[in-house]
């Protein structure tokens, strides 16, 4: 039997209007991980719950950070404005099918 899953470092998801970026530090490398980041798209500032509202945007299946989340993010919810608040969450899955605990953070874009 596989032993607890746990989360690769911390989750501190930041968004970069002037790079175009999504950024997310994954520190740690879990054996055989894959990796699914989801969002809520903007919702308002004092949105705390926001489970009803998380779609994936990306899945990676290595142990590293999923690459154009910016692009996905875009394609989904269209271009992020200074000043919104998102929520990102991420959770990893082993190579049997077990999900670790899902992670949620907010974050407000900033230009």
């Amino acid at each position: 039997m596989p032993g607890p899953i746990v989360f690769p470092g911390d989750f501190n998801p930041t968004i970069d209007l002037t790079l175009f970026t999504i950024d997310m530090n994954f520190e740690g490398i879990p054996p055989n991980p894959g990796i699914v980041v989801g969002s809520s798209g903007p919702v308002s500032q004092g949105t705390s719950f926001v489970k009803d509202k998380m779609r994936n945007i990306a899945v990676n299946d290595d142990a590293t950070m999923p690459e154009d989340l910016y692009d996905k993010y875009v394609a989904r919810y269209g271009v992020p404005i200074a000043g919104q608040k998102i929520a990102f969450s991420a959770y990893v899955v082993n190579a049997v099918g077990q999900r670790g605990p899902q992670l949620t953070e907010f974050e407000v874009v900033v230009a």
